[in-house]
């Protein structure tokens, strides 16, 4: 992991130094390589896209999950009525969208922000893990249509926030197609052990998404920000982002190897992806498939030190990379537990010797 901060930080401090539409060569394993920014982009995506198993899909650096889920989001309400890109949502049936209880809050400010209403996201309960229920997704589905509302997003997750979990995917998207509902992943988490073939058996499934939401600047170890949002369906994205009046800036680009603003919400953006394809060009997928097997076995290093304390104590089984523990000594009662963890924490943050944080897991307050 050192080595990729090292090259993406390199990147990104040459890059806010440097004109926006510079050519950068670049020397890499004895080779010079040439490249200009937005066709380094292009090339990213097409190999973010196919290890997901979006064989012809496409792309966008956005400025993290949140923007990423967006996206999504919003593609879905284009293929669900591309009209409504126009004449808005009022005069619709009130449209859902389905999340498991334990995913990123991003949903939620989305449903707001696309004018869907925040209470339209039904959060779908989850198992005894952390897993999105699939039969309790059903059920939400039906109750909504039963209720006259029009389902049309289904929003998964690669890696939760708190437990690191990783949805069912296979299960969701036979749901989704029996539905016609989008299926969105936020994989902002989770989405780099795709490059594991010791681990992407976690992402069984994704294939079958239409669009994901990876972000490089965490389990990659980029600098942020680093975030994809990818589309199985190529064409999605320059459909809900292209308006008029942008004549003056998009031309002469029949080919859209420069103009890539067709495709983004934004108009500025930085170029995010530069970092990412210096590391990945001296890294390899093997070398960032090595990093996150490391990793991995930090998390079960660490699961063994919680195994053979006494006052340790693991809350939920370690799927990725999560560590979710609990620190429960003899000499408090347990209904102390939950408030001594917290104290622990801020002690050592106040102390500035350790940097963690801590959440909950139904009722039980741990550190993770």
């Amino acid at each position: 992991m050192k080595q990729s901060i090292g090259e993406g930080f390199t990147l990104d401090v040459l890059k806010s130094f440097t004109p926006v539409n510079r050519y950068f060569k670049l020397r890499s394993k004895g080779e010079d390589v040439e490249l200009p920014e937005k066709q380094g982009k292009k090339e990213l995506i097409k190999r973010m896209s196919s290890l997901i198993g979006y064989e012809n899909g496409f792309g966008t650096f956005v400025t993290g999950g949140s923007n990423g889920n967006l996206l999504g989001m919003l593609a879905a309400i284009y293929r669900f009525d591309p009209s409504l890109k126009e004449e808005g949502i009022f005069g619709s049936k009130v449209l859902t969208g389905f999340v498991s209880e334990e995913s990123h809050y991003s949903f939620i400010k989305t449903a707001h922000l696309l004018g869907i209403g925040s209470k339209q996201i039904i959060k779908v309960p989850c198992d005894e893990y952390g897993h999105m229920n699939p039969t309790s997704l059903e059920k939400s589905i039906q109750d909504s249509i039963n209720s006259g509302n029009q389902p049309f997003f289904v929003g998964g997750t690669a890696g939760t926030t708190v437990r690191g979990t990783f949805d069912p995917f296979n299960k969701l998207a036979d749901i989704c197609e029996k539905y016609n509902l989008w299926l969105h992943i936020d994989a902002s988490w989770g989405g780099s052990v795709i490059i594991s073939s010791k681990h992407n058996h976690l992402m069984n499934g994704s294939e079958r998404s239409d669009s994901i939401t990876w972000c490089a600047h965490k389990m990659m170890g980029m600098p942020l920000m680093c975030t994809a949002a990818l589309f199985k369906d190529s064409s999605i994205l320059k459909k809900i982002n292209t308006v008029d009046g942008t004549d003056y800036l998009f031309h002469d680009d029949a080919n859209n190897i420069i103009n890539l603003g067709k495709h983004s919400l934004q108009c500025g953006r930085r170029t995010d992806a530069l970092k990412l394809w210096l590391s990945w060009k001296y890294l390899g997928n093997s070398g960032f498939e090595k990093n996150i097997n490391h990793i991995f076995e930090m998390a079960q290093y660490a699961n063994e030190k919680i195994e053979a304390s006494s006052f340790l104590h693991l809350i939920t089984p370690i799927e990725s990379l999560n560590v979710c523990f609990q620190i429960q000594p003899d000499s408090l009662p347990k209904s102390d537990w939950n408030t001594f963890n917290v104290n622990v924490r801020d002690k050592m943050l106040s102390d500035g010797k350790l940097m963690v944080n801590y959440a909950n897991i139904n009722s039980i307050t741990c550190i993770r």
